[in-house]
């Protein structure tokens, strides 16, 4: 099948470089360094050890030295050379290790522009509890090329149920991770209550904002202990009501104990049961905010419903903004902005978006 995919007038003197040949180059230059140095390691041994035995003989039959005294020494050296040459062969592997080590360590030592551990930014009421995006531009640090946000502009007032909408890449959850302070962005700012979410203490800041993402992050200890990461202080009572107002009804029913362990990422539990406990432990901290990134696109039908009901009731006195994959998830969103190459275009609820005619009635046909 390849010969007769490829052309058939190319020169085999002219044609140019395979690509996986470019790529090997540079392993071909690191393994004739490794099989150089392992070469003159184990010439260098056996030029010892010729070395040594010619030596032995020597000093055995010219200079009369005791056959038992030589031939102990002989043998001492000889593993004596042995065993250096094992720690030889591991040398390169050693300052590889170190070298990773360094690039963690680095990595650790980093500190973080936005870094949650300082007292430093205010800690008050959040005003009215608005959020509005104003002219926010935006572009990841490691593709400063590819501009994310332009110009973004919106607003959402305290207590509504905002879904953000649009084609892969629009920049929905850039916003999620924006307001989880993340990130800041390079051109306009993020109020919230009229304040810039900069001058905000960080850490205070993220006690006021509820997370659920796609794929919750769950630890391979008791479900009750999975619940509580983040507010470990919280009483039973707290527990076991964030758990109602969470619908987790398979705790309830006894199909799964407090202390049971889940395993790793939640293993021991269906998808709609972890984003239910992923749910119950956003709302043991009470925030003011909660954010549902694409919570139910991995769920089937039944679990979507059970998540989608514990999601209205999460929403209740609290400002949600819901970034959808399925729309039939948000019909009952206050407002539904749609966004493209990182601005809203268009703005509504369902049916009035729907009867635009626009984005929007495109994505929700596609969904059908």
């Amino acid at each position: 099948m390849l010969p007769l995919m490829c052309p058939q007038d190319v020169d085999p003197k002219t044609k140019p470089q395979r690509s996986d040949e470019r790529d090997c180059a540079p392993q071909a230059r690191k393994s004739w360094k490794l099989g150089l140095s392992l070469g003159l390691n184990m010439s260098l041994i056996q030029a010892i050890y010729l070395a040594g035995f010619g030596m032995s003989a020597a000093c055995i039959q010219y200079w009369n030295f005791n056959a038992h005294e030589v031939l102990l020494t002989l043998f001492c050296v000889v593993f004596g050379v042995m065993s250096v040459s094992s720690i030889v062969q591991y040398i390169p592997d050693s300052a590889s290790g170190h070298h990773s080590a360094m690039e963690v360590f680095r990595l650790i030592d980093q500190v973080s522009k936005i870094d949650a551990t300082k007292p430093t930014g205010r800690i008050e009421s959040i005003g009215d509890g608005s959020i509005h995006f104003q002219n926010v531009h935006f572009w990841y640090p490691h593709r400063p090329e590819v501009r994310v946000l332009k110009k973004l502009n919106f607003t959402i007032q305290k207590g509504q149920a905002v879904a953000l909408v649009g084609f892969s890449g629009s920049g929905k959850s850039t916003v999620i991770q924006l307001l989880q302070r993340f990130y800041d962005p390079q051109g306009g700012a993020i109020r919230v209550g009229g304040q810039d979410l900069r001058d905000l203490n960080v850490a205070w800041w993220r006690k006021q904002v509820g997370m659920v993402g796609q794929e919750p992050v769950l630890f391979d200890v008791s479900l009750e202990e999975n619940v509580k990461y983040g507010y470990p202080e919280a009483t039973d009572a707290q527990v076991r009501d964030a758990a109602q107002a969470a619908n987790m009804d398979y705790v309830f029913s006894g199909a799964v104990k407090w202390t049971d362990r889940i395993g790793l990422r939640g293993e021991k539990l269906s998808g709609g049961q972890k984003q239910r406990c992923a749910i119950a432990r956003a709302l043991l901290r009470r925030p003011q905010f909660m954010l549902l990134d694409e919570a139910t696109s991995a769920l089937d039908s039944t679990s979507e419903r059970l998540v989608q009901q514990a999601m209205q009731e999460a929403r209740v006195g609290k400002t949600t903004i819901t970034v959808a994959h399925r729309l039939s998830t948000i019909q009952n969103s206050d407002k539904i902005f749609v966004m493209s190459n990182g601005k809203v275009v268009e703005a509504g609820t369902y049916h009035e978006l729907i009867h635009m005619d626009g984005n929007f009635a495109k994505l929700a046909a596609r969904s059908l």
